[in-house]
């Protein structure tokens, strides 16, 4: 007993309860979304989930630090053993850098040229044939475009398509590499060294993505190059050098996707309270990301100006809106008010048909009913309305952005990969997009159809998720309970240059949660943070927040 009462007064316990509640109430409450549609509506439901939440969390948090402690000993047995350092090698990372390319070869030959999927397709037409970028960022839509036209003065657009491939693929793989160096050089342990490359070139969303067209997959890349500079200007004596290439590589990262600025303006206040006496590092990140965020807004106006000068982002910033009244109109449609109706019709064009056009997984359809115009001009009085109706049905509210986001924080979502709009519905978009018609158009010619068949059964017909135990590796909800427990953990050792790094992550993954749905390229950046989040752990710090 006295040994239960000295474990339950650790510091360490009380963090690991922590984590482990948050993960039971979203286990059960994504189960009842998941199987029922909605949150448990009476006392007798509700209670019943509040004791499996208890049960539950009462085995995880057992077993997690049983397996603390067996590590914990075993850590003391070899307590005087010490690492032996890697010799540094010249350019090892060229030797990484081929490893992580060629094992991505036969996937750029399965889907040869590339897999125009997601928005890819859709940039370069637009731009080269209307000169317009919609809501996409310019500079990933002109760099498409580049190899596009590029194609077709060689007479090949598909040629031009393979271009790309190569230099994305060859793009990914330096950034990967570089960051098996760094991890190398920062633990001195091979182990988690040799873990960081079988992970970048065998894990097959990494393998995918690198010849894919979506802007998510070079702004993954920058991420990483930028939080790996960001932890070293935290922890390391500076050059004018390293200043001006994160402020190089923060300015290109937020160029290469409109809402990264959103990651900068909300992590740095919680930044400034973690460095609040690092007076010396408070002045280092506070003047960098200003520099970063000041240059980006310029050269964003700038580019966006040199195409159709605007930045057509409107219907998607209030997607959460439509969502919640689509819900709303969808469920309680016989409650609402003539009053509402109206000013639902006003500013959603339509009530009766953005309730019919709701689906639970995704915003798109109800954000196509968003009378931006409306909303625009009537600002203050639209969110007055918003929040009146928000306190009338606060549950369909909160269940609308649960199921919207389900995918990112239930481990064993299913919806994530089952949405209906997109041409091939699965954990991952593999299908063919035609740019344009004759000797314009991209051709698909597999060279390994056998292995483009295989990827496609397994990410777009979800057969992954019948491998027992190995699925959880390509659900997104694992990366949030990663990025969770880095975050938690960072707190716990009061580590100033892993919190940083904790909260720049934890904070970009939040705002996945209001992206129209729950997808795997949304957080792609987080998932390709993983080997760095693992070296920071296994790397011991001196410096306390």
């Amino acid at each position: 007993m006295n040994k239960i009462k000295e474990v339950v007064k650790e510091r360490k316990f009380k963090f690991i309860v922590f984590f482990w509640i948050i993960i039971s109430i979203q286990f059960i409450v994504g189960s009842n979304l998941q199987t029922n549609g909605h949150l448990p509506n009476n006392l007798k439901d509700v209670l019943m989930s509040l004791l499996k939440i208890i049960l539950l969390s009462v085995v995880f948090i057992v077993l997690h630090y049983c397996i603390l402690e067996l590590f914990k000993r075993a850590k003391i047995e070899r307590i005087n053993e010490k690492n032996k350092e890697i010799k540094s090698i010249k350019f090892r990372w060229f030797k990484y850098f081929l490893i992580i390319f060629v094992c991505w070869i036969p996937t750029v030959l399965a889907f040869y040229p590339c897999i125009l999927g997601y928005d890819g397709g859709y940039q370069i037409r637009d731009y080269v044939f209307y000169n317009s970028v919609k809501h996409h960022p310019v500079l990933i839509t002109k760099l498409y475009s580049t190899f596009y036209v590029v194609g077709i003065m060689l007479k090949s657009p598909t040629f031009g398509m393979f271009l790309f491939s190569i230099f994305q693929m060859a793009f990914m793989a330096v950034v990967f590499s570089y960051t098996v160096k760094f991890i190398e050089d920062q633990t001195q342990k091979k182990w988690i060294r040799n873990l960081s490359i079988l992970f970048y070139a065998l894990y097959p969303y990494n393998q995918l993505f690198s010849i894919t067209t979506t802007k998510d997959v070079i702004f993954a890349g920058l991420m990483l190059v930028f939080i790996i500079q960001l932890y070293r200007m935290v922890k390391e004596k500076y050059k004018i050098a390293d200043y001006i290439f994160i402020v190089v590589i923060g300015i290109i990262m937020l160029l290469s996707r409109n809402n990264a600025i959103y990651t900068l303006k909300v992590s740095l206040p919680f930044i400034i309270l973690v460095l609040i006496r690092d007076r010396s590092n408070l002045i280092k990140v506070i003047s960098t990301f200003l520099i970063i965020i000041i240059v980006y807004q310029n050269m964003s106006n700038y580019l966006f100006t040199s195409v159709d000068g605007k930045n057509d982002e409107g219907n998607l910033r209030v997607s959460t809106f439509s969502q919640a009244i689509g819900r709303v109109v969808r469920d309680k449609k016989e409650e609402l008010m003539q009053e509402e109706k109206e000013k639902i019709s006003f500013y959603f064009k339509d009530y009766e048909k953005i309730g019919m056009a709701y689906t639970g997984n995704i915003a798109d359809s109800t954000t196509d009913y968003v009378n931006i115009k409306n909303i625009n001009e009537n600002k203050s009085e639209f969110f007055k309305f918003i929040f009146e109706l928000g306190k009338k049905y606060p549950i369909t509210y909160l269940e609308s952005f649960l199921d919207t986001t389900r995918g990112y924080w239930y481990i064993q979502d299913v919806s994530f990969s089952k949405i209906l709009r997109y041409q091939h519905p699965g954990a991952f978009e593999l299908y063919d997009y035609g740019i344009a018609k004759g000797e314009k158009k991209v051709v698909h010619d597999s060279k390994l159809p056998a292995l483009k068949e295989f990827y496609r059964n397994m990410y777009c017909l979800n057969e992954y998720q019948n491998i027992p135990i190995l699925y959880i590796l390509f659900q997104p909800g694992i990366y949030f309970y990663s990025t969770l427990a880095f975050l938690l953990y960072a707190i716990y050792k009061k580590e100033k240059s892993k919190l940083v790094i904790a909260i720049f992550l934890f904070t970009f993954y939040a705002s996945c949660y209001l992206a129209q749905c729950s997808i795997i390229r949304y957080m792609y950046p987080v998932m390709v943070s993983m080997p760095f989040i693992l070296a920071l752990v296994n790397k011991k710090e001196d410096e306390k927040v």
